[in-house]
């Protein structure tokens, strides 16, 4: 888990320091929860050795999902998502190689695309920006390229429902984003229907 967070972070180039702390505060909470008193010493260890193989490229993301395949059960998989999540967002900035990766890893883990989006769209809402960065906004918005014409307007009425859901909410943040979600869903529309 730590490994993947860690990956996570670094793949814009910048391990943020609210990044780290969103992993330290993690592992605070494991050693709060846990009555071995090795997890502490054993869970700085795995935080040090991944920051120190994140910030010299030596962190592979299909050895990171191959190992919590073989030890991980399925909630653990999810927790290793959410922690991902946490981190990609944690900075109030999603880089969408940072969104790509950890879709990557969703799809090495076997998680459910549905479940993904959801946990996707829930850590996005709360981002002040949105970087894309050589991805297209149609990534952003989970269009694959190898989508028809029809199944990208069906995905983009799924996506214009979440999101127009989320346009009245009492977070002003939330009420924002999905406003500029809702933009783009539209300038994508747009592009693909004309």
């Amino acid at each position: 888990m730590i490994q993947l967070s860690m990956y996570v972070a670094a793949i814009d180039g910048n391990l943020d320091q609210t990044e780290g702390n969103v992993i330290k505060d993690w592992a605070k909470r494991i050693i709060e929860g846990s009555s071995e008193g090795t997890t502490k010493a054993r869970l700085n260890k795995e935080i040090s050795t991944a920051f120190y193989d994140a910030t010299n490229n030596k962190l592979s993301l299909s050895k990171i999902c191959d190992g919590l395949n073989e030890s991980a059960i399925k909630e653990e998989k999810y927790e290793a998502l959410e922690l991902a999540f946490k981190v990609l967002s944690s900075d109030q900035v999603a880089d969408t190689s940072e969104l790509e990766t950890v879709k990557k890893a969703a799809e090495a883990l076997k998680i459910d695309m549905k479940e993904f989006n959801e946990i996707r769209d829930r850590e996005i809402s709360k981002v002040t920006n949105i970087e894309l960065g050589e991805q297209s906004e149609e990534a952003l918005i989970g269009i694959d390229p190898k989508m028809s014409k029809d199944e990208i307007i069906k995905h983009l009425q799924k996506e214009y429902i979440k999101w127009n859901s989320r346009a009245n909410s009492k977070d002003e943040q939330v009420k924002k984003r999905s406003r500029e979600m809702l933009l783009l869903i539209a300038k994508i529309r747009e592009k693909h229907v004309n």
